[in-house]
């Protein structure tokens, strides 16, 4: 039973905001769209988990996706976590083609690819850190007598799997297609069980009460300014900005597509990106605005929740 579904992540979705609103000459435009396909590869590779919980006992195991939980000052995300009354499996998905060489001795794994070759750390590393840390978390609430179980799951198909200590890695380190048969030698090796149903269950409401979404501030994170931003409206036909506002609703002047609710998209960029409230100035400045009139206007249909008087209203944007 999935517990906690996956969903595109907020960094995605402003790392795709701010790729449509870089100039296409701006200098970190490559960077933006570089660390975008990264995380829309790591996306994918949990979701391509999703087939394989199918094969799973029936109701055996809640799953939680992207699960970020407290450890002392900070915080540590998971990317899957499977809980039974038998263990918890930590989960963590690499999306990495090419031939990948898991070196024991200096604890990297080295990516080689079309020549090329290219440093990570060591997921194994990285799981076992997240191991202890769950630990302790899980000791805080007085379940620390739950056997917790690691694997680094390679879900890119077209991966070579190589290691300098194969019999160490080759228990944790396996390949997507492999999945639910190391889930079912898990299985077979914990037939005691830890906790009752109902422990299990409060378990996952306490993993639910405790996940803590990460703020993202994407254009603190690649050094850029509000002022580096394109404004304008988009057109929803050939993405061109900006698109003019006329009485029919916007046109584009690049392809003469007449849209009606062309801004909305805009304005969630513009939350994305910049802040989650508006006010009538800002979204006149914003959307490249003729009048406040209008912008107030389409303030007015929206039906926005708002804060403060007439001349200092804000709005809140979904």
């Amino acid at each position: 039973m999935i517990k906690k579904e996956l969903k595109e992540s907020s960094r995605i979705r402003k790392l795709k905001a701010l790729e449509r609103r870089l100039p296409q000459n701006h200098e970190k435009l490559h960077l933006v769209q570089k660390e975008l396909a990264k995380s829309i590869a790591g996306y994918h590779g949990e979701k391509s988990l999703d087939y394989f919980f199918r094969f799973l006992t029936k109701d055996r195991y809640f799953i939680f996706h992207d699960i970020r939980l407290p450890y002392e000052d900070s915080f540590f995300q998971l990317d899957v976590v499977l809980v039974s009354p038998y263990l918890i499996i930590i989960c963590e998905v690499k999306n990495i083609a090419g031939t990948l060489y898991f070196d024991g001795d200096f604890h990297q794994l080295i990516r080689k690819q079309n020549g090329e070759e290219q440093v990570f750390s060591d997921p194994l590393l990285q799981v076992k850190r997240q191991h202890f840390q769950l630990a302790k978390f899980l000791q805080t609430y007085d379940f620390s007598s739950v056997p917790i179980e690691n694997l680094v799951i390679i879900s890119n198909r077209n991966s070579i799997i190589k290691s300098s200590q194969p019999q160490s890695y080759s228990s944790y380190v396996i390949p997507v297609d492999y999945f639910p048969f190391k889930i079912s030698e898990l299985e077979s090796s914990y037939e005691k069980e830890c906790l009752s149903i109902e422990q299990t269950k409060k378990l996952s409401s306490l993993l639910l009460k405790n996940h803590t979404d990460k703020k993202v501030n994407i254009l603190e994170e690649f050094q850029l300014t509000k002022k580096e931003i394109r404004k304008g409206t988009q057109c929803p036909n050939c993405l061109f900005i900006p698109i003019l506002k006329n009485h029919g609703g916007w046109l584009c002047p690049n392809c003469n597509q007449l849209s009606k609710n062309a801004h909305l998209p805009s304005l969630m960029d513009y939350s994305l990106l910049i802040k989650n409230t508006i006010s009538n100035s800002e979204l006149c400045d914003f959307l490249k605005l003729p009048s406040r009139f209008i912008a107030r206007s389409l303030l007015n249909k929206m039906d926005l929740s708002y804060t403060g008087s007439t001349k200092g209203r804000k709005y809140k944007l979904p």
